[in-house]
């Protein structure tokens, strides 16, 4: 059974359209800093949509930790994951944010343990 350990990771932002059947799956910034849909693997996903929103209502994004996610594909307990195209949990992904932590099928919702924020930086002098 999918489950999530949702934690201080959650913010919300306003939902640029509407996003009422996408709980759970990867979601992304657009230009005027509103979540809207992922449209391509080369998008950066923000984290995942915890709620239903339509277009003005808050958006509910989890940036990292444990979450339920929609499985594009079959997925097995340790794969990496990151998004398709329509913003699902993807385990043939060349940029991965994540690992699945139980087994999914198509269409199903799974359990990845995922960071979307950018890797650090060091500052420190050479």
């Amino acid at each position: 059974m999918a489950f999530e350990a949702p934690g201080a990771a959650l913010f919300s932002f306003e939902a640029a359209v509407d996003l009422s059947t996408k709980q759970f799956h990867f979601v992304k910034l657009d230009g005027t800093g509103k979540v809207t849909t992922i449209a391509a693997v080369t998008d950066r996903p923000l984290g995942i949509l915890q709620n239903k929103p339509v277009a003005g209502q808050a958006a509910t994004v989890l940036f990292f930790g444990i979450s339920k996610v929609v499985a594009d594909e079959n997925i097995t307990a340790g794969a990496l994951v990151g998004t398709s195209a329509d913003g699902q949990a993807d385990g043939a992904h060349a940029q991965p944010v994540g690992f699945a932590l139980i087994d999914a099928g198509v269409g199903n919702i799974g359990t990845i343990a995922f960071n979307c924020l950018p890797p650090m930086q060091s500052a420190l002098p050479a």
